[in-house]
């Protein structure tokens, strides 16, 4: 079962959980009138309870605790929740940070290019110290493998 399930799951338990005390607190507590409605208990409900002060203190702090205890469940399940990048403020900074992080690479890369083209220029001026007339060959086009014969003779 995975993380967002057993939240889903802890959630209904503790919504379920609370809303069936509150209702049994609620059909417990003697009717109120209003000035203009007669008091009135639930149809299911018509005989007294049993209950007493003391019964329902117990009831009351069982159901604390116990509803206490599924929200620290599920409050412990949303702490291993990962955070959700998806606001549109997260998602600029994420954003931002990757073009940092772009220019940063792209600066380096035109570094490194000067500094190729400083040691082909360095490797230039030492070939044409070494040799300083250079020799006459005719450039030369490699036949690739499965090419046709270029410019032969028709």
């Amino acid at each position: 079962m995975d993380l967002l399930t057993q939240v889903q799951d802890k959630l209904h338990d503790l919504t379920r959980r609370f809303a069936h005390e509150s209702r049994y607190f609620q059909d417990c507590a003697p009717p109120a009138a209003s000035d203009h409605e007669p008091a009135q208990r639930l149809p299911l409900l018509n005989q007294p309870f049993a209950e007493t002060r003391e019964t329902l203190g117990l009831r009351a702090g069982v159901s604390a605790r116990c509803i206490v205890a599924l929200n620290e469940q599920l409050d412990m399940l949303l702490s291993a929740v990962p955070a959700d990048e998806g606001d549109e403020r997260g998602q600029h900074e994420v954003l931002q940070a990757l073009a940092l992080e772009n220019e940063s690479a792209g600066e380096e890369l035109a570094r490194e290019a000067e500094r190729g083209e400083r040691l082909l220029a360095d490797m230039r001026k030492a070939l044409h110290t070494m040799c300083p007339t250079p020799a006459v060959v005719p450039p030369q086009r490699v036949q690739m493998e499965g090419e046709a014969e270029v410019g032969g003779a028709a």
